[in-house]
This record gives C-alpha cells, structure tokens and sequence, in this order.
C-alpha cells in the first residue's frame, strides 16, 4: 500500500557521536566571511551544531537536519528551545492558511521507502501489521545512528501509496490510452512511453512500467541477479502527497502514529484519488477520445499533404508500427534477404525521411495488442479496484 514516506521528526535527542555528516557554509575568500552557516541542532551534551545542513544517507533511508531559524515568522512559524533541542511547534499551533512551505523545508526529515526497508526492493505491496515492522526497524536503524526518537508522534510530510496491476499485455499496449487521460488541474508528462505523471506542487498521480523500473536500476548499479516477478507485465499505479498540508487536508491525518490507527481512511482515499483522477471515464469516452486523437491525426496528415492524405496517413502508421520492432538498418537486412535484386524497393534515405515525417507529425505511440482502448481500460480498471478493494 505505502512505498515512500516521509516524516518530520520531533522530540529528538542526538548524541555527540551520532553518525551525521554537517555540510559547512560558504567562505568568501576575498572577506573570509561564512555565508549560509545556521543553528542546525544541540546534541545531547549541549554543544550547538552549526552549518547549512546535515545529513545521513543510510541504504535503507535518508536524514537531513536543515537550519531551524530560515522559517519566516510572518508565515505562522516559531521554534523554541526545549530539552536541549531546537524544535518546532506542531500544526496544533500553526492554523495560518500559508504557513506549509515555510514548514515543510525546516526541521528533521527522515524519508524511506517501507518495502526495502526489509527488503531489495519496494515492488511488493506490505500490509499494514508489516508496515508497522519495517517502521520499528527504522526506528532502531536510526537510534543505533545515534537519532534517538519516538517514531510514531513524528509528523507526515510525504506520502507514495501504490497498486501493482497484473496485466494482460506488457506496458507499450496502454501507452495509446495513457495518452489520452487528462487529470484536472494537473500538468501531463511523460517519458519514453515507460511513465506518465500528472502532478501540481502536491500531489503526483503517476503510472509506469514497474519491472522495466526495477531492471533498470540493477543495470546503473551493476548487479546481475534477476528479481523474479509474479507477471511478466506491472502497471505500477501510484498516488504521492507531497506536502503536509495535503495530507492534512485530505487524510486528516498530522501524526504517524495517527495513520495506523486509521488506516482505512488512506486505503479509501487512495482509492477516490485513483477513480476520479485516473479512471473517471465510462467506455463510450474512451471511444470519444480514441476518435477524437485519430481524427486529430488525420487532420494533420491532410493538412500537409492534400493529395492522398489517406494513403500517407496509412502508410505514416504503419512505419510507426514496424520501428517499434526493429531499426532502420535491421528492417534493411531483413528486406536484402528476401530482395537481392540491386536497385529494387524503397531506398534506406527515403525511408529515413518517412520516419523522421512520422515522428514530427504522429505521436510515438506502442501499440503491442489488438485490443481497443475501451477492452484496455476497462481491463485496467477493473483490476484496480480489485486490487484496492
């Protein structure tokens, strides 16, 4: 359910030998004055720790301390010292509707993904009982780092909730209908026909190729083992909440220990987001959409080639579809095996022409089924909400 969570932690007490590494400020050479240097935290013996930041970046997760006095007043945010602690009020404290950026990039923040917390990887979903292990294992991870806390009154910043999609097809089938998905006051991305993010300053609803993911990071850190996969095709489906106010807003929820009391109201909420972002379509607008991209498509095709803009549009598909297999220089080979006869068939230049025509004017579509977009997402929904159920 949770990959990525984030955490604000409060009541710390460090010790002097903790295992952080402080990123000093900057020197002006020329006045010998340090730029950027703050109160950073008191440790344990009561000596102020001073830089721009510190950090501790473990395998399974990631600690930074940033400076405590950069929060602006004005925005509702104070800090005291307290137990030999610089620390900050909590959202019981602060009720001004524009304090969240300012308190957001202040404190001591651990983020770590709750599936590698006990694991290589964050592919599998955990439930909620094993989700509590790895967060106590995180808990002593940090203190034998010397960052000794109560996790569970610490304050959620960041929440990644996901659901892994057993497909029929491998993920280039859906790209087509990825396409065509708008979500409300959310910016489109995408890359390489692999993810699609739609996203504002807090939240990301995000699908992609899960196994493609995972490979690819064995292959940057040069391992060769093979995780072995239930399916040979992943939808990873995900919903982050970035911010504490988000979470705030529609969880309700301020405290870790909150959340797994509550836990339901994440699994219903991840859920909602899903379905009225991502599957807030009945069939007939997938037919509407699909129509209206086509027709887009022709209509450029006419418009740069009058005469016989059909044929071009057919012929313009179909080297869209046959580079998806191969490349040029294969397609070639393949074609002087069959046709040995010298100066017969399309010459290698007019074929690169018609690619790169295709590539300016056609989207890089990956259709790998004969299955329409309504049959695939009415696929993709369905096993969504069996899988959130």
């Amino acid at each position: 359910m949770i990959d990525t969570i984030k955490l604000n932690l409060v009541d710390v007490s460090i010790k002097k030998s903790a295992q952080l590494r402080v990123q000093p400020g900057l020197i002006d050479v020329h006045s010998g004055e340090i730029i950027n240097e703050h109160d950073l935290f008191i440790n344990e013996q009561g000596e102020l720790i001073r830089g721009s930041k510190a950090y501790l970046n473990d395998p399974k997760f990631n600690l930074t301390i940033f400076p405590s006095h950069e929060a602006d007043p004005d925005a509702g945010y104070h800090r005291l010292r307290k137990k030999k602690l610089l620390k900050v009020f909590t959202r019981d404290e602060l009720l001004e509707e524009d304090f969240d950026d300012n308190y957001e990039s202040n404190g001591i923040f651990v983020q770590a993904s709750i599936p590698r917390l006990r694991s290589d990887n964050n592919f599998k979903s955990l439930n909620a009982a094993d989700e509590k292990q790895s967060l106590i294992f995180l808990e002593k991870q940090l203190r034998e780092a010397g960052i000794k806390c109560n996790i569970w009154n610490s304050e959620l910043s960041r929440i990644d909730s996901f659901a892994n999609l057993k497909t029929d097809y491998s993920f280039y089938s859906y790209t087509p209908l990825f396409n065509l998905m708008q979500c409300s006051r959310k910016k489109a991305m995408e890359w390489d026909g692999e993810t699609y993010l739609w996203k504002n300053g807090s939240q990301q609803l995000m699908c992609y190729d899960k196994e493609l993911e995972i490979e690819n990071k064995i292959k940057k850190k040069n391992k060769e083992h093979k995780i072995k996969f239930a399916s040979g095709n992943i939808v990873r489906i995900e919903n982050r909440y970035l911010k504490k106010r988000k979470i705030r807003d529609n969880l309700e929820l301020i405290k870790l220990g909150d959340l797994y009391k509550n836990y339901d109201v994440l699994k219903d909420d991840f859920k909602n987001e899903i379905s009225r972002n991502i599957f807030k379509y009945e069939l007939p607008d997938i037919d509407l959409l699909t129509n209206d991209s086509i027709k887009n498509e022709m209509l450029i095709i006419k418009n740069i080639y009058s005469r016989n803009w059909f044929q071009k549009y057919l012929m313009l598909k179909g080297v869209q579809s046959i580079i998806k297999a191969t490349d040029i220089n294969s397609i070639f080979e393949v074609f002087e095996s069959i046709e040995s006869r010298s100066g017969i068939g399309m010459k290698k230049s007019r074929l690169k022409k018609m690619i790169s025509e295709m590539k300016m004017i056609l989207p890089e579509n990956n259709q790998c089924s004969y299955k329409t977009n309504r049959e695939l997402y009415n696929e993709l929904k369905n096993k969504f909400f069996k899988e959130a159920a």
